[in-house]
């Protein structure tokens, strides 16, 4: 019969290997969830490359044939761009909009239309909704303009040959910036900025007839949100069509972007859904693999027996290196997961002999 002092350790080690057990589990679930998330980005982008490759590629301005998109790269010469709103400065394109807070509709959560005051550069008259709670009500207007600036007599060129374009239609690609301009110094219009407030997190500049247009808006507030996208440096490259050596819409687009025609159009094509998908995945990633880290320093025989400031800063150490490197040698990645996976199994297996001789 097993005395106490027996029963303990014998109690202890099953305690122990229960726990290992739970972890054994756990890592093995993160590992899974990790390769799932990476196959995943994967087909994403397989697809994306499969869906680029149907793309019809531009050719030559030169060698242009009917119901094909041309490529032009060159330098891009254009005036610098101002308006009444927005300091000058080296810009492509300078966007301006107009709104007001007055009467629009819109979809809520449900599908279901709703009806009220709110900013909207397409104000309706709310006679139109055929609401009798609104009949009544005054039509608010648009009190500015909604334009685009730009230089509508830009060049660009080519192996000695100039063709012009407008650069107000061009489409630029995701390698340009798009931001919040300055407001123009000592301007005489009626619209402001009213300090950090006006500066949108969406990239874009609101002007605003009063202050509490911005703090509390009421029907007819009035406002202007601007936005600019820089002028690109170096060589570019327009995709479009070509007519009398004036570089128009293709198919209703006309892209540009910095580079060749291959860096323009490896940052043309892809969308921006999948775009945010794959950050959404690679966040996943990190954050499974931040757990993965922490289960597989406790069950390590190397690992566990270091003191926890040691372990951390291993588990850092680790995870910089899949961070930085993992793109690059990810098959360093899968060997490391894969002696990890070997060592915990001989572990496991260790641990599941000594219960079996102590029983």
């Amino acid at each position: 019969m097993a005395t106490n002092n027996e029963s303990k350790p014998k109690a202890s080690e099953e305690k122990e290997s229960v726990l290992f057990g739970i972890r054994y589990v756990k890592v093995h679930l993160y590992a899974f969830l990790m390769l799932a998330f990476a196959a995943t980005q994967f087909f994403v982008l397989e697809s994306e490359k499969a869906e680029h490759r149907k793309i019809t590629l531009p050719t030559a301005a030169s060698e242009r044939q009917p119901g094909k998109p041309i490529y032009v790269t060159g330098t891009l010469r254009m005036r610098n761009l101002q308006s009444e709103y927005v300091k000058p400065g080296s810009y492509l394109r300078i966007e301006q909009v107009a709104e007001v807070y007055g009467y629009t509709q819109w979809k809520g959560s449900k599908g279901k239309v709703l009806r009220g005051l709110d900013w909207t550069s397409e104000p309706k008259d709310p006679r139109s909704f055929g609401d009798a709670e609104l009949a009544n009500e005054p039509f608010y207007k648009l009190k500015y303009q909604t334009t685009t600036h730009g230089d509508e007599n830009a060049t660009i060129e080519q192996s000695g040959v100039t063709y012009g374009v407008d650069t107000r239609a061009l489409e630029p690609n995701f390698a340009m910036t798009e931001k919040a301009p300055e407001p123009a110094p000592n301007a005489t219009h009626a619209l402001r900025a009213f300090g950090a407030n006006s500066m949108h997190m969406n990239e874009w500049l609101y002007l605003y007839e009063n202050e509490a247009c911005l703090t509390e808006p009421r029907a007819n507030c009035q406002r202007v949100r601007l936005r600019v996208i820089d002028q690109p440096t170096g060589i570019v490259t327009v995709i479009g069509d070509l007519k009398e050596k004036r570089l128009i819409a293709f198919n209703e687009r006309i892209l540009i972007g910095p580079g060749d025609l291959k860096a323009v159009l490896d940052k043309a094509y892809i969308g921006t859904e999948n775009a945010s998908f794959s950050e959404f995945g690679y966040f996943l990633l990190v954050a499974l693999a931040l757990f993965l880290a922490r289960d597989l320093t406790q069950l390590l025989p190397v690992v566990s027996g270091l003191s926890t400031i040691w372990r951390t800063l291993l588990m850092a150490v680790l995870l910089s290196v899949l961070l930085i490197y993992a793109a690059k040698v990810w098959y360093l990645a899968i060997l490391g997961l894969a002696a990890a996976w070997y060592l915990l199994n001989k572990q496991r297996l260790g641990q599941q002999n000594a219960l079996k001789t102590t029983a």
